[in-house]
């Protein structure tokens, strides 16, 4: 089916509370609006809708459009290509939700279709070989303190969270008969992490609270070489191109000296791949090669349709690399050649859209 000039090339599917903000003209960036003036720049449309903007009926739907340097109110064909960008766990879960997604999913190009778990995404790694650190996903407290035993080092994350929340990191100390847990852990808002420290019993209590708050995956702690006095990994972002899957760009993050995350949101500062590549002795093909194979390998094993992956991944001495996280909702990245280098990719990779989908991309 050819296209008109008046069909969008890309809808972008988000959050209502994202649609409010639009209004105000200040949309959030979770909501990929950059990909607006650079549409326009490139003479290609792109539209912005929540769920309950979809009208199946007549194959259209109601959002937001950037033109003339402004955004606006539209109403527009359903577009042949969607990006699923909602922010929210529970919203996606919803039904009207859930069912829109399956039938986006069988009628449209629908792509990175849900977000994804920290422990599936690491299971469909090691399942297909790609490094990742060791990790357990507890069943009750005493799975969790076994696990910390059993790592040493451990970091400790809310199966499905995000920007650092919950996280907490456990180093275990034994000797003389005496065994200590020392727990510093991020709270739920932004802030210096909370410094705790006990024995058995204190962290078995520890793990009996964080497991009632959420389920949780233990993941072994990879010595990280600091960077400004603070740990360092790194980001990269992976897009899928007429080649395949492909590096689109890598840069470094530290955290805070004494801070367990390097999310920006928490302190963490952005820096030069080559200032943590040294620092470790790794180089930009080895990430390229993770990542593609890390790409291939969710994909493969979860059989959804996605178009991009960013990946937290740990530089550990000897050259080493390991996939810490896989994230199917990427936050758009802060430096400006990656941000414009993915937009354009993406724009080229919906150009390419069915007009019609017979075979539906899946949502899990």
């Amino acid at each position: 089916m050819k296209r008109s000039l008046f069909e969008p090339v890309l809808g972008v599917l988000i959050d209502p509370s994202a649609d409010r903000a639009f209004e105000l003209g200040r949309p959030p960036e979770h909501a990929y609006p950059h990909l607006g003036p650079m549409g326009v720049e490139s003479g290609r449309r792109v539209v912005f809708f929540p769920p309950n903007g979809v009208d199946r009926s007549a194959q259209a739907a109601s959002g937001w459009e950037y033109a003339a340097g402004r955004w606006r109110r539209a109403r527009f064909p359903l577009p042949a290509a969607v990006y699923n960008r909602l922010a929210r766990r529970p919203l996606e879960a919803r039904g009207p939700v859930c069912r829109l997604r399956k039938y986006l999913g069988k009628n449209r190009l629908f792509f990175n279709p849900r977000f994804l778990a920290k422990n599936e995404a690491l299971a469909a790694l090691s399942r297909r070989g790609v490094s990742t650190p060791r990790f357990a996903v507890p069943k009750s407290a005493g799975d969790l303190v076994d696990a910390v035993r059993a790592f040493g080092v451990a970091y400790l994350k809310p199966a499905d969270g995000s920007l650092g929340r919950g996280i907490a990191k456990v180093e275990r100390a034994a000797g003389r008969g005496l065994e200590r847990f020392t727990v510093t852990a991020n709270g739920a808002a932004p802030g210096p992490p909370a410094r705790m420290a006990g024995g058995p019993a204190f962290f078995a209590r520890f793990a009996g609270m964080l497991l009632a708050s959420g389920a949780y995956l233990v993941q072994e702690g990879v010595e990280l070489p600091e960077v400004g006095g603070g740990p360092a990994d790194l980001r990269a972002l992976v897009q899928r191109t007429a080649a395949g899957w492909s590096l689109t760009g890598v840069a470094g993050r530290a955290a805070l000296p004494g801070h367990i995350s390097t999310h920006t949101v928490r302190g963490g500062r952005r820096v030069d791949f080559e200032e943590v590549a040294k620092a470790c002795g790794v180089h930009r093909a080895a990430v390229e090669d993770l990542v593609r194979r890390a790409a291939e390998a969710v994909e493969a094993e979860l059989g959804l349709a996605f178009f991009e992956f960013s990946a937290d991944i740990a530089p550990a001495p000897g050259a080493r690399l390991f996939v810490l996280e896989m994230n199917a909702k990427p936050f758009p990245f802060d430096e400006e050649e990656i941000r414009i280098t993915a937009g354009h990719r993406l724009l080229e990779f919906a150009l390419k859209a069915p007009g019609e989908r017979t075979e539906p991309c899946g949502i899990g």
